[in-house]
């Protein structure tokens, strides 16, 4: 699988995660395993959390 379709499916995995939809609903929903479903979610958690930690060493570093 592309790159650019693996990011398309992460982008609608966040988006209808959103929305409430079970990793059931939308692994049907887009033809890909819950599993799937579960590592799309798991990485965007982890992209988040770099980034969390990024923007709070940033502002530490502001208020020295």
């Amino acid at each position: 699988m592309s790159d650019r379709r693996r990011n398309g499916n992460r982008s609608k995995v966040r988006e209808l995660t959103a929305e409430g939809w079970s990793a059931k609903q939308i692994g049907e929903a887009l033809n890909i395993s819950p599993n799937t479903v579960y590592a799309h979610r798991h990485q965007t958690r982890k992209v988040n959390e770099r980034k969390a930690e990024t923007d709070s060493r940033r502002v530490e570093r502001a208020t020295r």
